[in-house]
């Protein structure tokens, strides 16, 4: 089986159990799974942006504009998460 990117949905040339797993972020998700699936990412910020989208369904409208300003997002993280707590007095754009 071809390694995944869990957020992007990105297939990689891969396969899960060879040593290439080491290329990417890996997590072990039994919470929202519930069969502990291994997840891969390409860097932490996405990992975050996944688990952000996880626990706010009403974002994932944005999925894919967060996706692509993944990089304004890590570089403004706690600006970010105002947002997504409280999108009408937050100063974050996308």
């Amino acid at each position: 089986m071809n390694i995944t990117n869990k957020l992007t949905e990105e297939v990689y040339n891969y396969k899960i159990g060879s040593i290439d797993e080491r290329k990417f972020i890996r997590v072990m998700d039994g919470l929202n799974s519930g069969n502990n699936e291994k997840l891969f990412f390409e860097s932490e910020i996405e990992y975050k942006i996944y688990r952000t989208l996880s626990d706010n369904k009403h974002l994932e409208q944005y999925k894919t504009v967060l996706i692509s300003k993944k990089d304004l997002i890590n570089n403004n993280w706690q600006a970010f998460i105002d947002w997504v707590e409280n999108p009408e007095i937050s100063t974050f754009q996308l």
